[in-house]
């Protein structure tokens, strides 16, 4: 396809109503290139504001410290650790989870920490003379992805909380050039404008989403038992879900695992150590208010499962893109 003009592309993006995924299956380009001609634009003073969904129109896109979100009866979709690297194929995780959004429809998706790796920009030694990827790079990655998931969202809530990763962005601009705070782009939300950024996430008074709080093989039940509460984490990579009951009732402490290859390059520093972690996402539904019993999608030999049945199984000829496609499954009338 030509390339388009100024013009054309400011009206694909009225014609898309503002959303990068509508503009790219428009015009037949990759999101990325989407990303960067609009931000091109805005350098030269053309502003084209991105879609907010109806149930975050009034919303704030400032950071607050803990995101109050109320859900009646409905589905909530939590990832966390994507640590998404330029140009590596999308995990089965990955797939899986646009497809379960698809298919689920839920209330609010939210993305608990890590969507950035940073790996040139961390406080960490290099590990001898690897290529790492520039963060422009890392950027474009995160903002492609985040905007296959909204696409397949709809008007879910969308939500973030801060990673340890992702602050290494905001960081490392606020210590070596403090002047430009103020400037558009200087911070990670400003390039997701549609993500709610928080440090943590609070769901009816008695769920807390969060990236990071104990660590160790015991992390997740000394979160559960300490917080007094349900709650989700990320940051360990572990896929699971740790039961708690005393007089107060039972709650879950929630390890949401990587959408992350576990062997992929953002972890060579493990230096080829078996990890105990787990690739897939976690998925928390409402009854009246009411936490049911968490949920998780799993990968298991390259295959993704959700509730005993296929999501979606790897391909050598998969296309290194969201499509939302996979293993044929029954839908789940009763949420549609």
């Amino acid at each position: 396809m030509r390339k388009l003009t100024d013009q054309e592309f400011i009206k694909a993006w009225q014609a898309g109503e503002g959303s990068p995924a509508k503009v790219s299956k428009l015009v037949g380009i990759d999101i990325r290139t989407i990303y960067r001609r609009r931000d091109k634009l805005m350098g030269n003073g053309i502003i084209l504001e991105t879609i907010k969904p109806n149930s975050m129109s009034n919303r704030p896109v400032e950071y607050i410290k803990r995101a109050p979100v109320n859900i009646d009866s409905g589905a909530i979709v939590i990832f966390s650790d994507a640590h998404w690297w330029p140009k590596a194929k999308l995990t089965p995780a990955n797939h899986a989870l646009l497809k379960v959004i698809n298919d689920l429809k839920p209330k609010a998706v939210i993305a608990n920490g890590d969507i950035l790796d940073g790996a040139s920009i961390s406080r960490h030694d290099p590990e001898g003379w690897r290529d790492l990827p520039p963060l422009h790079a890392e950027l474009d990655e995160v903002k492609a992805r985040m905007a296959e998931i909204q696409d397949a969202a709809g008007g879910a809530e969308l939500l973030r909380t801060i990673g340890n990763h992702d602050i290494r962005f905001d960081k490392r601009l606020a210590l070596q050039a403090p002047d430009y705070r103020h400037l558009a782009g200087m911070m990670l939300r400003h390039h997701l404008e549609d993500w709610q950024e928080s440090m943590s996430i609070e769901i009816n008074n008695s769920v807390i989403i969060k990236h990071r709080w104990h660590n160790g093989i015991h992390g997740a039940y000394n979160n559960v038992l300490r917080a007094g509460r349900s709650i989700v984490t990320g940051h360990l990579h572990r896929l699971q879900v740790t039961p708690w009951t005393d007089y107060n009732g039972r709650r879950f402490g929630i390890d949401c695992g990587t959408l992350a290859d576990i062997g992929g390059p953002q972890f060579d520093y493990d230096e080829d150590s078996p990890k105990n972690w787990g690739q897939g996402f976690c998925v928390l539904t409402f009854h009246k208010g009411q936490l049911l019993p968490p949920e998780i999608c799993e990968v298991l030999g390259g295959k993704a499962f959700f509730r005993g049945s296929l999501v979606y199984e790897q391909k050598d000829s998969e296309p290194n893109k969201g499509t939302g496609k996979a293993a044929a499954r029954p839908r789940n009338k009763a949420r549609d």
